[in-house]
């Protein structure tokens, strides 16, 4: 619950801020992946994203992303993560979406679809968070050459788009 706490305040924050997420100093970042690795391992999913979310640094994001098994987090009912965890990863996965964008794509669909809206603080966020992907993803879709993600990138938009009606 603590922690669960802790995230939404820091989501809140972050939106609030609309700050670019900082760099850390490496041997932060590097505290950061070793405790990521024992939380994935120890089968903590939602600790690990928690720990990289809290950082505001994209890196680790795409690090835990990558470290971690998104076809076996989002198969598991119900979602491991939780529903601040799942609005702060929408948030920060969704800047960029040049870089990482497979990756980034299946978490951010996975993400989107696991929201609940009956969640009172979910349900709080959802315009905010979802508005400003599908802002984004419209950015990215305008500037996409192939088809297949602009594919991949309408399918999100109509995904998030239904969250908000």
């Amino acid at each position: 619950k603590e922690h669960g706490a802790s995230i939404s305040d820091k989501l809140t924050t972050y939106l609030r801020s609309g700050a670019a997420t900082p760099v850390p100093l490496t041997s932060e970042e590097e505290n950061s992946k070793d405790r990521i690795m024992r939380e994935l391992r120890s089968g903590r999913i939602n600790d690990a994203f928690q720990c990289a979310l809290s950082a505001s640094n994209l890196g680790l994001v795409i690090y835990t992303c990558e470290s971690a098994a998104p076809y076996d987090i989002f198969a598991t009912t119900p979602c491991p993560l939780t529903q601040p965890v799942l609005l702060s990863l929408i948030s920060q996965l969704s800047g960029n979406l040049d870089k990482n964008f497979d990756l980034k794509m299946k978490y951010l669909e996975e993400a989107v679809l696991n929201l609940d809206t009956a969640h009172t603080m979910t349900a709080d966020h959802i315009p905010n968070v979802l508005g400003a992907l599908i802002q984004r993803l419209r950015v990215a879709e305008g500037l996409s050459t192939d088809a297949r993600k602009s594919r991949t990138i309408r399918m999100l938009i109509m995904a998030a788009s239904s969250l908000l009606t």
